[in-house]
């Protein structure tokens, strides 16, 4: 089995099995940003230093609960049509490179992973997951039911990584239209969770929530999302690029 596919599995049952109490962490806390974000998987944007980190994740595969034995930073960032998710994989000394390998979108590979899952609504049941991995190939789905996915669902949105002597990072930016969100004008409190997969000499799985031991759960569980207000539904606009071409016969 692929280390990735590995970890799709662990998020959904194998979790359940972690050691540990499953205590959420304390809530995250989106900023809004009236700076423009460059999408260059650098991070380098004032903005970006003010907001506070998600951090601490727990190893899932291959041993279950422990602390990650590789330190990983999440921020994210907002603003009246975009959610911007930046994402710092750190190496330890002896890690070796990162693993990045080109693929078509959606496929399950040997690679360096990270993946944010937002519930929108924070009704504890659906959520999108926006996945890329090191060489900036996307994956995304949709769950539902708590802890069934559907990878079919293809979202339009944007993405770049970055490897430098550190590790790599992940700088996504997600249209405020793909998600479902609630009809006010104040502040929302969503839900979300970060994963990580490394298929370098330290081969593992790690992720910032994991739930209770024996509970079948994933969405329910995420931590809370805070900070975001002034946002609304949004129609949704997905487009696609793609080359028409015609070719004229004259007999």
């Amino acid at each position: 089995m692929k280390p990735h596919v590995r970890l799709h599995f662990c998020l959904l049952g194998c979790l359940s099995l972690a050691a540990g109490q499953g205590s959420n962490p304390a809530p995250l806390r989106a900023v809004r940003t009236t700076e423009p974000i460059r999408l260059d998987g650098k991070l380098d944007e004032p903005a970006w230093a003010a907001a506070p980190a998600a951090s601490g994740f727990t190893e899932t595969w291959p041993i279950f609960g422990g602390p990650a034995r590789v330190p990983t930073e999440v921020k994210i960032l907002y603003d009246d049509h975009f959610l911007y998710v930046g994402a710092r994989m750190r190496h330890v000394p002896g890690q070796g490179p990162v693993i990045r390998r080109v693929h078509r979108r959606d496929q399950d590979s040997p690679s360096d992973w990270f993946t944010v899952y937002i519930d929108s609504l924070h009704d504890h049941r659906t959520a999108f997951s926006f996945g890329v991995n090191a060489a900036n190939v996307q994956a995304d789905s949709v769950y539902f039911n708590d802890t069934n996915s559907d990878r079919s669902w293809d979202g339009v949105w944007e993405s770049e990584v970055s490897v430098d002597g550190e590790g790599w990072i992940a700088e996504l930016k997600i249209p405020m239209a793909l998600l479902r969100i609630k009809p006010t004008d104040g502040p929302q409190t969503w839900g979300v969770n970060f994963s990580r997969s490394d298929q370098g000499s330290i081969r593992q799985s790690s992720n910032w929530q994991v739930p209770p031991r024996g509970e079948n759960a994933f969405v329910s569980r995420f931590p809370d999302l805070t900070g975001i207000e002034g946002i609304r539904p949004q129609l949704r606009r997905e487009f696609i690029p793609y080359v028409s071409a015609q070719r004229k016969f004259e007999t």
